[in-house]
């Protein structure tokens, strides 16, 4: 049957009402914190409460793992960790294999499915309270390469945790050192080919540990989120982003009408990986080989792409997420106006923001000392100070004549350039530069005192 509403309204999809739903309960965390989006979520009708004596009831069960403990250095694993648990039953069992088997008391699979979620809400809350400019896709790609099995697995190694696990598999422990040893002896810039394939069981340590220590802080989210900091400290300050390939190569052929797609063979234990992509006037393919399926796949994503933009085929936005980060604004941990952050347990803050940068501006040379042999500039001053503007979401940059004196031989302009941060309403930056004959040259150098002003006095 076909309805039809004579009103003029509107059917809403499922999908709007879940987002819609789901926007309510970032809007409670934003304002009043985890603990008023719980209780939305409870008057919404969704039990998300517990009770205290269940934390302890799983703290105290988790007692039947330590006939183990003696397998391991509890005191060394604790340093490594930063925290001493009372329950050491929990540090056992969240390195517990699924592979042994003479213990009947399970594994470290329930703390990591604990530990997965709670770093997943942590993550999220720290970068949308750090980046409040950042854009909810970016803020999706962030996480993305924060949250991932080998970001994890590079913790373990960091940490030692893999000396740690009790596991009967002759295989992982291989594996694991043929891993740990590479990653110790190699930069890992991206190389996938020569990557060996990463255990999911090294990325699985840290998630389950973050998990134990939950239980055992008895659900005390403000300490879970210090270790949570120490463990992720060289992840999230972003250093060496790389983004996913294939996500990069979706959004290229989607700019493009074009279609792609891999195809995989598995030869001697090494599996081959092919994409594909048809166009108009377009056939191109690539390959790569790893041991890892996934490592395969990413690497003919990333050959593909430099195989496209050798064609000409350019990402729609000018600027990638790398770039974008160099010079979004960054609060600084725990000093948040907003509840989220941290976790909305602490006080409420309404006034200013303080600032740990606009973030780390490149040094800028002299503009004559940028140019090239050809005489070109690689980027001015002019056009770095409204990249700034636009990745801040700030009004771009107001260049004004304010002088124009001498003769037309000796004509010589002087321009002010006017920058309006909106992290302070009442206040402007107004830089003014030196007398230059030509336009061009007069604004240069009032954009090079603006940039000036905002890293000697924004940091």
């Amino acid at each position: 049957m076909d309805l039809r509403c004579t009103k003029s309204h509107h059917w809403l999809h499922k999908k709007t009402i879940a987002d819609v739903m789901e926007a309510l309960v970032g809007a409670f965390i934003v304002d009043s914190g985890f603990k008023g989006a719980t209780a939305f979520l409870d008057w919404m009708g969704i039990q998300v409460e517990f009770e205290n004596s269940k934390v302890s009831h799983f703290c105290s069960a988790s007692s039947i793992y330590l006939p183990l403990a003696a397998q391991i250095d509890i005191a060394a694993l604790e340093d490594s960790i930063g925290y001493q648990f009372n329950n050491k039953g929990l540090l056992v069992q969240a390195f517990v294999h699924p592979s042994y088997s003479y213990h009947s008391g399970g594994c470290y699979q329930r703390l990591e499915f604990l530990g997965d979620a709670v770093l997943d809400y942590l993550v999220t809350s720290y970068l949308y309270s750090v980046y409040p400019k950042l854009k909810p896709g970016q803020l999706t790609d962030l996480r993305s390469a924060c949250v991932n099995n080998i970001s994890f697995a590079n913790i373990a190694i960091h940490r030692s945790f893999y000396k740690f696990i009790i596991s009967e598999s002759s295989g992982l422990c291989k594996s694991m050192d043929k891993y740990v040893k590479f990653s110790r002896t190699h930069q890992l810039n991206g190389n996938i080919v020569e990557a060996p394939a990463c255990p999911k069981a090294l990325g699985d340590l840290v998630e389950s540990c973050i998990g134990a220590i939950l239980l055992d802080t008895g659900f005390n989210l403000n300490q879970v989120w210090k270790i949570m900091l120490s463990f992720l400290d060289p992840v999230i300050n972003f250093s060496g982003l790389q983004l996913n390939p294939i996500r990069e190569l979706q959004e290229l052929c989607q700019a493009y009408n074009m279609e792609f797609e891999f195809a995989s063979t598995d030869k001697e234990n090494t599996y081959i990986v092919e994409a594909k992509v048809n166009g108009k006037d377009v056939s191109e393919y690539s390959s790569a080989s790893n041991f890892s399926k996934k490592a395969a796949k990413k690497e003919s994503a990333k050959q593909m792409i430099l195989v496209l933009k050798e064609l000409g085929f350019k990402p729609k936005s000018t600027r990638s997420l790398e770039e974008i980060m160099k010079f979004t604004y960054k609060r600084k941990r725990g000093a948040s106006s907003s509840k989220v952050h941290p976790l909305g347990v602490g006080p409420h803050r309404s006034g200013g923001t303080e600032i740990e940068s606009v973030r780390e501006l490149p040094s800028l040379p002299d503009p004559l000392e940028c140019q090239t042999t050809s005489g070109s500039f690689k980027k001015s001053a002019k056009s770095l100070l409204y990249e700034i503007c636009a990745a801040n979401n700030w009004d771009p940059p107001a260049f004004v004549c304010c002088k124009d004196e001498g003769e037309n031989h000796l004509r010589k302009l002087t321009y002010r350039v006017i920058v309006k941060p909106d992290w302070l309403p009442k206040c402007f930056i107004d830089a003014m530069g030196r007398p230059a004959r030509k336009k061009k040259v007069a604004e240069e150098h009032a954009a090079e005192g603006a940039i000036w002003h905002l890293k000697n006095h924004f940091l």
